[in-house]
């Protein structure tokens, strides 16, 4: 209890208040800024920095003794909350209840691999292999088969699942092209003009029977880890140091000198591994909503974040349809933007 009431000191203290200036608010302005803090604890900002049922919402606002109790008829206690609180409530609860809503891989999660790929001593390691995948399905939006072999599958037949065509359905090394495209050297000097390279991959065939798509990425020169050039130049280099086949899969590591090809037993374990250790997730039916699929939810949750434009969103992830809205988040960086409308509006512009 005393730790969830923390909780409410800090949210106080980063909004510039304490716990006597809130109770010398009107009933209003104490509903308003406890709704805030409703949204805050559904956003996941709470002891353990993860989303919380409903009902643990309901505990940490009793601990900050933003409820009441009344006497029921059969002389139980309930809790009740002001109106904006409950509609907060009542919205979560029956987000809890949409079955099989993945959970999305998250930055925090590629961090953590990040950290698991540098601190390994092979470059052609699985920790090494799979950080490179993610760091490309986070921007892209994979689907499982579109880069991994079915386990059971591959077991059984010991052949690489395709297409309708008899060619391999992950990506193989031609749809990976590295293009270097000059610039114009505006300093003058004598330097070489600066080359920016480019990813354009391609989707031989989809899902969604946008056979053919080609998709562009560019450098991200402000986190070289994180930049999908640099992971799609590792994983070709990889492929030529294990000998792979042109016509196999690209999705490949080394485990004891032999050639491995990434399966989605192997991926999903892995991330629901990272998801316990980075979120301290122990219930194994919250585990159960980590897979493979995670990585499309977290692309369409993290470019959502920063471009909510449904329409850039379809595109880029390949999407023939907003389906996509489905796997939406509700983020902190959402409400930060949401602000920064109100802040950049001029008073001229609304008559609200």
């Amino acid at each position: 209890m005393a730790s969830r009431h923390n909780v409410w000191l800090t949210f106080l203290s980063q909004h510039h208040l304490t716990p006597s200036l809130f109770s010398q608010l009107s009933k209003f302005d104490q509903d308003y800024v406890a709704a805030c803090y409703t949204l805050d604890l559904a956003n996941g900002n709470t002891i353990t920095s993860r989303n919380i049922s409903s009902q643990c919402i309901k505990n940490y606002l009793q601990a900050a003794r933003i409820s009441k109790r009344v006497n029921t008829l059969s002389n139980s206690d309930e809790l009740t909350f002001p109106p904006l609180i409950q509609d907060i409530l009542t919205k979560h609860a029956k987000k809890e209840s949409v079955p099989n809503r993945r959970e999305p891989v998250t930055v925090n999660m590629l961090n953590h691999w990040n950290t698991l790929a540098l601190a390994s001593p092979d470059i052609d390691s699985l920790e090494s292999s799979q950080f490179d995948w993610f760091v490309l399905g986070m921007l892209a939006g994979f689907r499982k088969s579109e880069w991994l072999q079915d386990t059971y599958e591959y077991k059984k037949t010991k052949t690489f699942q395709t297409n309708i065509d008899h060619t391999t359905r992950a990506f193989i090394a031609q749809d990976f092209e590295i293009l270097a495209l000059p610039t114009s050297n505006i300093s003058h000097d004598k330097k070489p003009p600066h080359k920016n390279l480019q990813l354009q991959i391609c989707w031989r065939f989809q899902k969604n029977n946008q056979n053919g798509q080609k998709i562009t990425f560019v450098q991200n020169t402000n986190n070289p880890r994180f930049c999908p050039v640099l992971a799609a130049q590792r994983i070709l280099a990889r492929a030529k140091r294990l000998m792979i086949p042109t016509t196999a899969p690209l999705a490949a590591y080394k485990k004891e000198g032999m050639l491995c090809y990434l399966d989605h037993l192997t991926i999903e374990s892995s991330i629901k591994k990272c998801a316990a250790h980075v979120y301290d997730i122990t219930s194994p039916s919250k585990l159960k909503l980590y897979s493979c699929h995670s990585i499309r939810v977290g692309a369409c949750v993290l470019l959502h974040s920063t471009q909510p434009d449904p329409l850039y969103i379809q595109f880029r992830l390949r999407w023939r349809s907003q389906s996509f809205i489905s796997y939406l988040r509700n983020t902190p960086r959402l409400a930060t933007l949401h602000n920064s409308i109100l802040n950049t509006t001029n008073s001229d512009d609304t008559h609200i």
